[in-house]
């Protein structure tokens, strides 16, 4: 069954791979962080967790991996088209039907793991790694209300922590709102491409603001 495990593993680690490239960056990430990370585990999730448990779930880290009622069965573990290959050929030569289903009990076993590991490690857990996104560009393009939630609630965690002052605080959430409320800045949102530096974006975009306010 080596063929196979070696097929499962780098399914996997496919899964992970371009989340891990793509924050391998000098440049302001965190903006990103919740929706990539989010992303990803649900990928990962998607192979073994029952699909309306993980359509229903606000966020995966509230999905109990410990139950297996929110489990498909090992037989039906998604393993992905290049281990169902290898495990073709495993069949063809030696491998018995209780072989193959004692190796997709492993990969249940293996992915369950895998996402327990980053539900207890992952930032996923801090509330300010989602109400961060508030800037993303993205979030905002798809949801102001989404946006202007999580920058509610960024400000109330940067004022808990004394990070910022009370008033300056209630000044940067009427600043941020008045900007969410323009239609055209939105829609500048959409513009931004992951090629660019986010505080590059922002400081553009923002210039361009204040010289019309000013004019």
């Amino acid at each position: 069954m080596l063929g196979p495990k070696l097929a499962f593993f780098e399914t996997l680690a496919k899964e992970a791979e371009p989340f891990l490239k793509s924050f391998q960056a000098d440049k302001p990430m965190v903006p990103f962080l919740y929706t990539d990370l989010h992303d990803m585990m649900k990928n990962v999730m998607g192979h073994f967790v029952k699909d309306d448990v993980l359509n229903q779930a606000a966020c995966v880290i509230d999905i109990n991996i410990s139950d297996d009622k929110n489990l498909v069965q090992a037989k039906h573990v998604k393993v992905g088209n290049e281990t169902k290959n290898a495990l073709r050929k495993a069949s063809e030569e030696s491998a018995t039907p209780l072989d193959i289903l004692t190796f997709k009990k492993d990969c249940l076993l293996a992915l369950k793991t895998f996402c327990a590991k980053m539900k207890t490690k992952s930032p996923l857990s801090y509330k300010l790694t989602k109400a961060l996104s508030f800037c993303n560009p993205e979030d905002i393009s798809n949801s102001v209300s989404v946006a202007k939630k999580r920058l509610t609630i960024t400000i109330e965690e940067f004022v808990k922590k004394g990070w910022v002052g009370g008033i300056e605080g209630d000044r940067l959430e009427r600043e941020f709102a008045t900007l969410f409320s323009k239609v055209a800045f939105v829609e500048t949102m959409k513009t931004f491409s992951r090629d660019e530096r986010l505080d590059l974006f922002w400081k553009k975009k923002l210039s361009v603001i204040f010289k019309v306010r000013l004019n």
